[in-house]
Formats: structure tokens, sequence, C-alpha cells
């Protein structure tokens, strides 16, 4: 849809795990080796002799009294008198399975890359905001997408934002704004972009075409509201306001 408005002839956002091994120390000289994935449930004293680290169901199993339990080197881990120590594992979240949540954060973005355009909240903000709560971007509040200069759309009520084009999806020129110029990929009415929005158009000022001279008050600018009021209508918009010094209008849609 365009909103055109204004003519000029009128003027117008493989795994690794890390583990965490606390060790109770009877020697201020224990030491922790960082490789291992078990706590120690306590420290064995020297005295204790190594039957008492052996089952008895190991034992029918063939093994060895005194024998060592048949682990890999790194998932065993023994005090400073040689003593195997009963261990429990706990692990830690690995910074691989983060950077794949980031990833499919990411993804699921809005697309802006013009230098130019902006939205609030900005794409830092929405990233953010996805890590916290899941799903956020299902329902962004008062989402706004606007160009430096030119003006801006404020989609009322809660929008999903997730993976819409903007950048093929809005464009703003001078005293204009288009929305979905591919009507191919336009929404149905109240999914997507095609929603009730507030729209804040920029630089509409009453000059008189032959002097050059701007009004910001008096009977000429109180003909350009007017003119502005029926443009509005036309587009079957509702005209919300308009600044003559700041050069400021807005109107509403109800669809685009």
């Amino acid at each position: 849809m365009q909103v055109p408005f204004f003519m000029d002839k009128e003027n117008a956002c493989g795994l690794t795990t890390t583990e965490i091994i606390i060790i109770p120390r009877e020697n201020p000289r224990d030491w922790v080796r960082p490789i291992a994935k078990e706590f120690s449930l306590g420290a064995d004293s020297c005295g204790l002799s190594q039957l008492k680290h052996t089952s008895m169901d190991r034992m029918h199993d063939g093994d060895k009294v005194g024998d060592k339990p048949n682990l890999a080197p790194e998932e065993m881990h023994y005090d400073n008198c040689g003593q195997l120590k009963h261990c429990f594992q706990v692990s830690v979240g690995s910074a691989d399975e983060a950077g794949t949540d980031d990833r499919d954060v990411d993804a699921i973005m809005p697309k802006l890359q013009r230098a130019d355009y902006y939205i609030v909240p900005p794409i830092e903000e929405l990233i953010s905001k996805e890590k916290e709560e899941a799903g956020f971007c299902c329902h962004v509040k008062e989402f706004v997408v606007g160009r430096h200069g030119y003006g801006s759309i404020k989609f009322l009520g809660e929008t999903d934002v997730r993976k819409f084009d903007l950048d093929s999806a809005i464009h703003f020129n001078c005293r204009e704004v288009i929305i979905y110029m591919d009507e191919s990929k336009k929404h149905p009415v109240g999914q997507g972009l095609n929603k009730p929005a507030e729209i804040t158009l920029l630089d509409v000022r009453c000059i008189n075409k032959s002097t050059g001279k701007e009004y910001k008050d008096g009977r000429a600018v109180n003909k350009y509201r007017d003119m502005l009021i029926k443009k509005a209508v036309e587009q079957a918009a509702e005209f919300v306001s308009y600044d003559p010094v700041e050069g400021l209008w807005k109107f509403r849609v109800s669809h685009f």
C-alpha cells in the first residue's frame, strides 16, 4: 500500500563440558584437578585400606581386591595418599550450547540493514529480551519502524516481529510512506504489519510555491490543515494532528 498523502503539486532487533570440582581437604596441600568429572564425597584418610574402595560386586565380577576401578584416567581422582575417592558428577552448561541458543535467537530477528532506518525497540534490545523471555518477539508492544528525517510508523498493540524483512516491506520517501511494495507479500488484515498503526510524516510544511515563504500560523495554515484532513479521509485514515512549526503530521490507519 502506498500512502503518498502529499503531492508536490499540492505543496505537500563438538560440546565441551565445563566441570566444577570441590574437594573437602584435611590437608591444606590437597589439590583440585580441573579435568576431573566428579565431586568428592569426602576425604579418605591415609590409613584406609584399598579394600574399602572395592565393592563386593566387583569381586564377584572377577576383580581382585586392591584393583582400581576400570575407569578412564580422567574419570578417577585420588587423594594425596594415593587412595581413590568416592565421587559424584555435576556438570555445568557448555559454551557451545550457549552459542547454539544465540544463533537461534539471531535467526528470528527482523531484518533491517539500511543505515538511515531504525526500529524501536532496537535489534540489540530485542535480542536481549528474547534471551531473557523466550517468545518476547511474538508480542512486541508499540513496535516502531522509522527513517531519520522522513517519518515513522508505530504499530499499535502487540506485533509479532519475527523474521520480518523490513528492508523490503517499508519504504519512506519525501512526505510519503509505502507499506508492502510487493502486494503478493501482504499479510491478511490483522496479521503481520497489516494492522492498526499511527504514521508520522516529517517535513510537511505550508509553503507558498510562488514566493517560497513558509507559513506557521494564520489562514494559510488552517487551509493547509484542512487539505491534510481531506487527504487522510481519501486514504481511509484518521487525521490525528498537524504541527506547522515542526512540520509534523500524524494520522492513523486501521490496516494497509
